[in-house]
């Protein structure tokens, strides 16, 4: 697999098949891409042609070359350009941004979260244990400081 500092280059026909770290980068590529809007995109650890037009959007929006390869710039502004909500979540709520927040809690390795909206004993438990890795308050509540540090992806 291609890396320029620290990322991977991802393009059509790249698949977990040829290695897991590739699969692993593809999957979290497609997760930010929905996390972005682009719901069509399957999460499945290959950059396939759904993949790849979510890729041209994106760099398209962001005034990127559009090539439909993930390069750093591109994996730069899938990383930073999320808009951070401003709310707070907690158990018991059912919202997109509890969508987001499963998502995220995804891409930070927490894979046994199931991304349904629904913020659950699961989920809090997620949350708790990110918290404390991150030397937050660990109270299984999502402040603006967890989504801050939730957004600052790996």
């Amino acid at each position: 697999m291609i890396q320029l500092n620290g990322n991977p280059v991802l393009q059509i026909g790249n698949s977990h098949y040829e290695s897991p770290e590739q699969g692993t980068a593809i999957v979290k590529l497609q997760r930010l891409l929905r996390l972005h809007g682009y719901r069509q995109v399957a999460i499945d650890g290959e950059f396939g042609a759904q993949t790849q037009q979510a890729v041209l959007d994106f760099q398209q929006r962001w005034h990127l070359p559009t090539s439909g390869i993930v390069t750093p710039e591109t994996w730069l502004l899938l990383r930073r350009s999320l808009i951070q909500p401003a709310i707070e979540l907690r158990e018991g709520e059912c919202s997109r941004a509890v969508i987001e927040l499963q998502h995220l809690l995804q891409l930070h390795d927490f894979t046994y979260v199931i991304v349904n909206g629904y913020f659950g004993a699961m989920t809090k438990a997620a949350v708790m244990n990110f918290q404390k890795q991150q030397g937050l308050q660990v109270n299984g509540i999502v402040t603006a400081e967890t989504w801050a540090t939730l957004r600052h992806l790996p």
